[in-house]
């Protein structure tokens, strides 16, 4: 039993490590694709391509908000502007992270 809690505790440690490391990178072009295959398939007359077309779109602006996260900026002026406006103003990962200039 103790080898089976600390074997799932390696792989969510790995796990997490992968994500910190390359998630962002993986996660916007995973989204991008996604984008892309739900338009496809939108053209094509399948229904199934708003639900890639919203999981691409979910999925590109989790990658960009972790790589705002860790880099304290913005890989794109589009990702900037999304996070500048209505709800998601609220999770931009680069509020306040500016400190004042202070004139001694």
């Amino acid at each position: 039993m103790i080898t089976t809690i600390l074997g799932v505790v390696g792989v969510v440690i790995v796990a997490g490590i992968g994500v910190w490391v390359i998630g962002d990178t993986v996660a916007r072009w995973l989204g991008l694709l996604l984008l892309v295959a739900g338009a496809g398939y939108l053209i094509g007359g399948l229904t199934r391509g708003v639900a890639m077309i919203c999981a691409g779109l979910v999925l590109w602006l989790v990658g960009h908000w972790l790589f705002a996260y860790k880099h304290h900026g913005w890989r794109s002026a589009a990702a900037q502007r999304v996070f500048a406006v209505g709800w998601l103003r609220r999770v931009d990962p680069t509020r306040g992270w500016a400190v004042p200039v202070v004139e001694v």
